[in-house]
């Protein structure tokens, strides 16, 4: 955790003590199951992994199963060489340092990215490194159509000199020391590094879409392969292609970065994503000859607006299941990390200003967890995981809002509505149907709060720096000070008084609240309503001393007078709105513990409803991306991102299957009439849905309860109280699942020795756990003689008095 000291910073504390106090971690057991395929050493004490032992093969960037001539099923995977570090821009030292210091690798001399297979088959054979290209740092893209693979350059090396990209045509009959056909060559812009990354096929065509905004197609037949020494001039480099569309020209707003980011064929029509700065856009292009629509985009002309109202959602990806187009959102986490990143350490450095404007942009304009939607043959979205409340919501181009059908807030965060949504998982980067089940992945950024961390001190100068610079918020810094002094000092002579805890919780929650939505004028009501609160909960303690209570009032009254002065001067609002959603953002995001470091994996039995397979990177927290998923008849594949260690290849079971799982010794001794309490965790099951029977109801009855406010769970050791009111119950384990806590108490009503089953049903889930019990009679009692009792105190008496001889 970060310490944070000084007038600025209690500022924060104001927004969040409560609820940093409520974000906990809940023991239990580790219930997902994985097997992993790459290969990985341990050098210096650091785990390294990226296929085949190299950490400089940062992501598992795309994949494919490909039967190849052999007879053998080949899994192909692409890499990228140290995207990070090698994609610093010159002149950033200070970012290498970050970077090294987070135990991000330097780029290797090798810049060539890879193309390794792996036969399923035979896995004793290990992994082949099939392909590599100096002037290519990555591969992005891997689709198969007419019995070849289809492989997408992702990244040119431009520093070396070259300046185009291409799209790598493999033979089924392929083997090492071959040379794959280049079947599409295109040239690069000064600067640019990269053009192609989408794809999609129906039964006939094969369709690319490209950074400038063209779609090209191919039926396979008229392909001839390239010779890239000729360059742009040449027969060959767009032979068997045809041109579909030019994007721009239906394009209804100026064009900002625009890129066709992914397609798909769904219903007889071509949808084309394409990234904007002001969010995303749809377009749909009928294949029958029926025109192209802009389904998301200018809202004069579109359905639904630019991110569906979220402009920080800059792309979208699809993927069909269970006939509905799914869309998963990708926020601008990168540039979140390079202006924060950058931020800090412009302040390291003695540019406090330029870190302060770095963080602002970044929370304000950059800061949103991902989301997901879907649409049917109709083009109506719907939010599957998403905000229902906030200033996240999705909305149409009418400004209603978009229909919420899932069970999960975006970034499946785990807080409750009423709570700000801190989720690190800024992009749901991968979708798959696997067993009928959905799958979903996620890129989790906060693997790099602990590179925040390393720089306590200049955090809290950031955070004193927006406060006191802005003039609007200075003057609140201590009459906050004054107001966080007397609670505390209330709060401590009150003891565990319940009321005072729950008045404080809802003012927190309530003020936090009020902040995101810029609504400052509700906090002066909210501050009322606390004071008249604990003189309430408070009225028949006379314990209390009662200048604690009128100093409480008075520095009460003096704060929320001033935020009514504050807000009422002209500009205020936005100002303050600003400033204090950073402040706020920024100290929940390098203190949060509602997710641990890792990507998440999340699953699905209807598209609607979730639960996770993990949410920690599958055991390893510098996984922070699945990059990839997929699925094939081999099993269903995970090719994470790790820039740290180098990328990983994981197959996973056929999903996770909800269960409950026991915290407490299996062994129970008991007397008839006594009773035990065990504490359980539910994963991905509803506690109100439980339903618990034993084997045998005549000697053991059992009853079950969720566990209430007064919930006590343990994180890194510290015995602290979690409020299920702040997160609705929901909390996460530090192996990586999530569930519910709630408790089962066995009741012995006669004799009995045995095993009972505890049996607990919800959900059409079951689950059976064995819990061996004896039930014994006093008179059956192994009788402890009296002489062996005194013996026994004897020697523990004459022991103290031995210890407490000088």
């Amino acid at each position: 955790m970060i310490k944070r000291n000084g007038a600025g910073t209690r500022f924060a504390v104001l927004l969040t003590v409560a609820v940093l106090m409520a974000v906990l971690l809940l023991p239990a057991a580790n219930v997902s199951a994985a097997t992993r395929l790459s290969e990985t050493e341990n050098t210096d004490g650091k785990q390294i992994d990226g296929i085949v032992a190299d950490p400089h093969n940062s992501y598992g960037w795309c994949g494919e199963m490909f039967a190849q001539d052999d007879g053998n099923d080949y899994l192909w995977v692409g890499t990228n060489r140290d995207l990070g570090g090698g994609l610093i821009p010159g002149g950033m030292d200070e970012l290498v340092a970050m970077y090294e210091a987070m135990g991000i690798p330097a780029p290797s001399d090798d810049r060539a990215g890879k193309i390794y297979r792996f036969n399923m088959t035979d896995p004793a054979a290990g992994w082949e490194l099939m392909w590599e290209d100096p002037a290519f740092s990555g591969y992005r893209k891997m689709i198969l159509f007419d019995d070849h693979l289809f492989v997408f350059v992702g990244l040119t090396n431009i520093k070396d000199g070259f300046d185009y990209t291409v799209i790598y045509r493999f033979a089924s009959d392929f083997s090492v020391g071959d040379t794959p056909d280049v079947v599409l060559w295109a040239p690069l812009e000064p600067g640019e590094s990269d053009c192609f990354r989408a794809a999609a096929k129906d039964d006939s065509k094969l369709y690319v879409g490209t950074f400038d905004c063209i779609v090209y197609s191919t039926d396979g037949s008229g392909l001839v392969p390239y010779d890239v020494s000729g360059g742009f001039t040449g027969a060959g480099w767009m032979t068997g292609w045809d041109k579909v569309i030019d994007l721009k020209d239906e394009f209804t707003a100026p064009e900002d970065d625009n890129r066709v980011w992914d397609m798909i064929v769904y219903n007889d029509c071509l949808y084309s994503f394409v990234t904007s700065e002001i969010g995303f856009m749809v377009f749909k292009l009928d294949l029958s000859g029926g025109g192209c629509t802009q389904v998301v985009g200018d809202d004069n002309v579109a359905a639904y607006p630019f991110g569906l109202g979220l402009r920080k959602h800059v792309a979208a990806s699809p993927f069909l299941y269970d006939g509905y187009v799914y869309v998963s959102t990708f926020a601008y986490g990168p540039a979140f990390l390079v202006q924060v990143g950058t931020g800090v350490l412009a302040l390291a450095l003695g540019a406090p200003v330029m870190s302060a404007n770095a963080m602002l942009k970044a929370f304000n304009e950059m800061y949103c967890p991902a989301t997901i939607y879907r649409f049917d043959a109709n083009d109506v979205w719907e939010t599957v995981v998403g905000d229902t409340t906030g200033q996240n919501v999705a909305r149409d181009s009418s400004g209603e809002t978009v229909p919420h059908i899932g069970d999960m807030r975006a970034g499946f965060f785990p807080g409750a509505d009423a709570f700000p949504n801190i989720s690190s998982n800024q992009y749901i980067w991968w979708m798959a149907e696997y067993g009928g089940k959905l799958y979903a992945s996620t890129w989790d950024m906060g693997v790099f709060r602990g590179g925040f961390a390393s720089y306590p001190i200049v955090l809290d100068a950031v955070t004193m720096n927006m406060i006191a610079s802005n003039p609007y918020l200075r003057p609140l810094i201590p009459l906050t000070e004054n107001v966080m002094s007397d609670l505390s000092a209330l709060i401590d002579a009150a003891g565990a008084n319940d009321e005072i805890t729950e008045a404080v919780s809802e003012c927190m929650a309530n003020a936090i609240d009020a902040v995101m939505r810029g609504a400052y004028d509700e906090i002066r009501g909210i501050l009322e309503k606390l004071a008249e609160d604990i003189a309430d909960a408070l009225t028949s303690d006379t314990s209390i001393p009662m200048e604690l209570i009128l100093n409480l009032r008075d520095s009460a009254a003096a704060l929320y007078d001033a935020i009514t002065t504050v807000t009422a001067m002209p500009g205020a609002t936005d100002s303050m709105r600003y400033t204090m959603s950073a402040v706020f953002m920024f100290s929940m995001f390098a203190d949060d513990r509602t997710n641990p470091e890792g990507f998440d994996l999340f699953c699905s039995d209807d598209g609607v409803n979730w639960y996770p397979y993990t949410v920690n990177g599958l055991g390893d927290p510098h996984n922070y991306g699945g990059r990839v998923l997929l699925s094939t008849e081999k099993g269903l594949f995970v090719l994470t991102a790790n820039p740290f260690n180098g990328c990983q290849v994981w197959r996973v079971d056929d999903g996770l299957e909800p269960g409950v799982f026991l915290e407490m010794p299996d062994k129970i001794s008991l007397r008839p009439g006594e009773s035990v309490t065990l504490r359980m965790t539910s994963v991905g099951m509803d506690p109100e849905k439980v339903a618990v029977t034993v084997g045998d109801g005549k000697a053991i009855t059992a009853t079950v309860a969720i566990v209430g406010n007064d919930m006590t769970v343990y994180a890194s050791a510290v015995t602290k109280k979690f409020d299920p009111s702040v997160y609705g119950g929901f909390v996460w384990s530090e192996e990586g699942g999530y569930g519910y806590v709630y408790e089962v108490t066995l009741t012995a009503e006669k004799t009995f020795k045995g095993t009972v089953d505890i049996v607990v049903t919800s959900g059409g889930f079951e689950t059976s756990i064995p819990v061996t019990v004896r039930v014994h009679d006093t008179t059956d009692d192994w009788k402890v003689p009296a002489l062996v009792v005194a013996i026994i105190v004897a020697l523990v008496i004459a022991g103290c008095l031995y210890i407490k001889k000088p």
